[in-house]
């Protein structure tokens, strides 16, 4: 009697357990959570400062950030950064997301290395949310939408990418945009049109317009492939909330559009040159690396030139042999696996020939030159496949499926642990320099293989009974040990920049900024402050353009010499320069605009030039009164002095941008309070 109670008390604990656990994963918002977790563990290095940013995160991205904080910490729009060229438009740069919430947010309460380093980190969880939501149209199996969030948010962009901050935050955002599209047109409802439109409004207030151009020609085909696959439609309904989502994505991100057509003809990365465009283009050695980042310096080899930071494909190896193993073709899955091809063929840029059809016509490609950032686009559509094969298998709960998928499984292993052998002998071919990446990342051969073997015996014994929960087990082991692995070559460096947190406090903790009248050439950059330059040694680098005007001057060697002043002072009647330290007595950039206190002695013929560019936007006033900028033959800004003592104001109001501003806050408040309004009632 006794031996039959404990059993049954066993067995009690073991059904209870099977319920909570049942009851735990069914919960949305728990498995959302435990995918937090999950991803939190993954990137723990880099929010413990184990791992910090570097590369553009360091030299460019960290000081606009910083600039776009001083402003709005003083309540003032972003709009002109005064520290960079002869200065620059910091309202309308493209490749920054300074529109964005999510950079707006963080400027308010300051910017710091740190707060970089959560930035990037809320993309990650930001992207395996989006990817967990997007799942969730073709299973409802939560640890598999969770594996497929976590799988698609350790991708080699995310792990390779940290630098080029647009490129990840373009990555979040397609699974999104692809759930409330597909959804809208489901359903038809006013909620998820206007989501969609939200969703697809932080995709260009991104400011990478070439992954706009090409998210807006996928969702085209896919609303395309949803007409002729899901008749009949309600061609009216689905059209008024197609306009409707237009419109409330023109709205949302009216500031971007604006800021971007303004400036595209003031750049110089107008018509990129093929030859520099096709240095980023994958080629088909590059994608070994998709099966694991082991594989990254043998592709690295194969292509020399490319960025170091594009090199990494890598997706969990577990969603990789779930692509390989269909096991039914309707036609949802021939269309996704030929968004796979297409998306392989894009980032291959060169090597393919696909992209540079886009590049011949379509327009606004030409500006940009990353089609190896586009290969987002096949692991959102790898890991689409991917959970739908596992789906499969799961709801068809037949023998030979499971069978067929742990042989697949075990041929992998093989190959990993051939591979792993193979690398000693390998040894003798390579230099000590080539062969140190080998040696790295022989035991994540090892690792992954034994990974894949073990899972694949429990696959093999198990079939149905814990599948799922071993699916998820497998994904997320591999995807935190290719995280570990790469994270110290693509991601970050152990090596904390604590130089930039003092220039950091030395330029912006205050609100004015009091300018020594001496300019200092580009080989002394920490020598001195001065309009000119900033201490943050990042060349003027604002976004990856570079302002057509600027670059004439250089040309033309009219920029100023190391040594001279920022503002100086011209006599009309002979040109001559008069002695800055005598004429100007102060200069002081504060809220969008320089304040100038100087002397005009003797001639009341005399202009005063401030090195800054000549810019739409800029007006000026001399002792209150409104007058004229002239635009001096080096494109900087003058203007005519009063005889005698002179306060002299230059102030930026791009009022096309501050109006845009205005109407795009305004649709996202009203936006949120049509939310509130929902949720409330």
């Amino acid at each position: 009697m006794t031996i039959r109670a404990d059993s049954g008390d066993k067995g009690d604990k073991g059904d209870k357990m099977r319920i909570f656990l049942r009851e735990f994963f069914d919960s949305k918002f728990k498995s959302i959570t435990v995918m937090i977790l999950a991803i939190t563990c993954t990137y723990y290095s880099i929010l413990s400062g184990k791992i910090w940013l570097k590369w553009d995160m360091y030299d460019a991205i960290f000081p606009i950030f910083v600039s776009i904080s001083s402003h709005i910490t003083n309540l003032n729009l972003p709009l002109w950064e005064p520290f960079a060229h002869r200065g620059a438009p910091l309202a309308e740069l493209i490749g920054v997301p300074i529109w964005h919430p999510l950079t707006l947010f963080f400027s308010f309460f300051g910017v710091t290395l740190f707060t970089i380093q959560l930035y990037y980190f809320i993309i990650i969880l930001w992207s395996a949310i989006s990817m967990f939501l997007a799942a969730g149209i073709y299973t409802r199996h939560n640890l598999i939408r969770i594996a497929a969030g976590i799988a698609y948010a350790t991708s080699g962009l995310f792990i390779s990418n940290a630098q080029h901050i647009t490129f990840i935050m373009a990555a979040s955002m397609l699974p999104l945009i692809f759930y409330f599209w597909r959804k809208m047109l489901s359903r038809q409802e006013l909620f998820y049109s206007a989501m969609f439109g939200m969703s697809f409004a932080l995709l260009v207030l991104i400011s990478y317009p070439t992954f706009v151009i090409f998210m807006l020609l996928f969702i085209i085909v896919d609303g395309l492939f949803y007409y002729f696959t899901n008749k009949p439609l309600q061609y009216k309904e689905i059209a008024k909330k197609i306009g409707f989502s237009i419109v409330s994505c023109l709205l949302l991100s009216l500031v971007n559009i604006t800021a971007t057509l303004d400036i595209m003809n003031k750049i110089t990365r107008a018509n990129v040159d093929w030859s520099l465009v096709s240095r980023s283009s994958l080629n088909i050695w590059n994608w070994f690396s998709a099966f694991s980042p082991a594989l990254v310096p043998f592709t690295g080899q194969f292509n020399s030139t490319l960025d170091v930071s594009m090199n990494n494909a890598y997706i969990s190896i577990i969603i990789m042999v779930a692509l390989f193993v269909c096991y039914y073709r309707d036609r949802e899955n021939i269309y996704l696996y030929a968004g796979l091809i297409i998306s392989l063929l894009l980032s291959m840029g060169n090597h393919a020939g696909l992209y540079y059809i886009f590049y011949k016509l379509v327009p606004g490609i030409d500006s940009f030159r990353f089609p190896a950032g586009l290969r987002y686009f096949f692991f959102f559509f790898a890991t689409l496949i991917a959970i739908r094969n596992i789906n499969h298998i799961i709801s068809q709960k037949k023998e030979e499926l499971y069978k067929k998928y742990a042989i697949t499984l075990l041929i992998f292993s093989v190959i990993f642990i051939l591979f792993y052998g193979l690398s000693f002998y390998m040894e003798q071919f390579f230099t000590k320099e080539q062969f140190v990446y080998i040696v790295l990342y022989r035991t994540q051969f090892l690792i992954t293989a034994a990974l894949i073997f073990l899972y694949c015996v429990l696959v093999w014994k198990l079939k149905s009974k814990a599948f799922l929960l071993f699916f998820f087990v497998a994904v997320t082991t591999g995807s935190y040990t290719a995280v570990q692995q790469n994270e110290a070559w693509t991601i970050g460096t152990e090596n904390r920049p604590v130089g930039y947190d003092k220039q950091v406090e030395h330029l912006y903790t205050n609100s004015d900024y009091a300018l020594t009248n001496a300019y200092v050439d580009y080989e002394s950059m920490y020598s001195n402050e001065s309009i000119f330059t900033q201490n943050f040694n990042n060349q003027g680098y604002l976004g990856s353009f570079d302002l057509k005007s600027f670059n004439e001057a250089k040309e033309a060697g009219l920029l100023r010499k190391g040594g001279e002043p920022a503002v100086w002072i011209t006599d009309g009647n002979n040109g001559a320069t008069k002695e800055a330290a005598q004429n100007v007595q102060s200069v002081v950039w504060t809220s969008n605009q320089f304040v100038i206190h100087a002397t005009s002695n003797g001639s009341s013929n005399h202009q005063l030039v401030l090195e800054q560019t000549f810019f739409p936007g800029w007006k000026v006033e001399v002792n209150g009164v409104a007058k004229s900028i002239q635009e001096t033959d080096g494109h900087t800004m003058s203007v005519h002095m009063d005889a005698g003592e002179n306060e002299i104001i230059f102030k930026f109001q791009p009022w096309k941008i501050i109006i845009s501003f205005y109407i795009t806050l305004a649709a996202w408040l009203i936006l949120a309070i049509w939310f509130l309004k929902r949720i409330a009632f």
